[in-house]
């Protein structure tokens, strides 16, 4: 008896590309080039306010993105 994938090639879905994510990568990364680089007033820590922005605004960013991306698949 030969041996029989479930995935062999006939049963392949092509695979999607994950466009939101893709979105969404290019506007932490372009956000963040634009907060880091604008003059900033300092602040807490005497670190300017961009720093502040991507450090705690960025964590926030990412994990509500990889939920969105395993909730939805997209």
């Amino acid at each position: 008896m030969p041996f029989h994938r479930e995935d062999s090639d006939q049963n392949k879905q092509p695979r999607r590309i994950p466009i939101v994510s893709m979105i969404l990568m290019a506007v932490f990364l372009v956000g963040g080039a634009i907060g880091l680089v604008a003059d900033w007033p300092a602040g807490p820590a005497n670190l300017d306010w961009g720093v502040w922005v991507m450090v705690y605004g960025g964590y926030g960013f990412v994990i509500s993105t990889a939920l969105f991306h395993a909730l939805t698949g997209r």
